[in-house]
């Protein structure tokens, strides 16, 4: 298996408590639009709120961009992010973060590695609704 370096884009220390599972054929073929993962989860305090996260092919999907959609009570935000080469067309799983909130961390895993990638975050709040990349990663 290649030599992985991880470069930490911001304190992932937060985020060890957020796993995941395993693939057996991790190489998608994706269409633009394609449905990768949804996920929600109700907001407290909030009468009929929720949480929602929505992962899509994006129109560049052949370059490894994916589209990311998240709603928030009445918010709501649009966002993008690419996916490191070699594993661009690696499946993608969505996890709940149980350190933070509110979030939820998209990954990969490598053929034959029980390793969760944390890859891209995005978080809700009252006032806010954040995306970001978690690590870089190079093969």
């Amino acid at each position: 298996m290649k030599k992985i370096l991880f470069v930490l884009a911001l304190g992932a220390t937060m985020l060890a408590a957020c796993g995941g599972g395993g693939y057996d054929n991790p190489r998608l073929t994706l269409k633009p639009g394609a449905l990768i993962d949804k996920q929600e989860m109700p907001v407290k305090g909030a009468q009929g709120g929720v949480y929602r996260v929505t992962l899509t092919a994006d129109s560049l999907i052949s370059t490894g961009v994916y589209s990311v959609n998240a709603i928030y009570g009445n918010d709501t935000a649009n966002g993008r992010f690419t996916m490191p080469k070699e594993v661009e067309h690696f499946k993608l799983k969505m996890v709940v973060c149980d350190s933070l909130p509110y979030t939820y961390i998209i990954g990969f895993m490598l053929p034959k590695d029980t390793t969760f990638y944390d890859y891209f975050q995005v978080t809700g709040s009252h006032n806010q609704i954040s995306m970001n990349y978690t690590k870089a990663y190079s093969f």
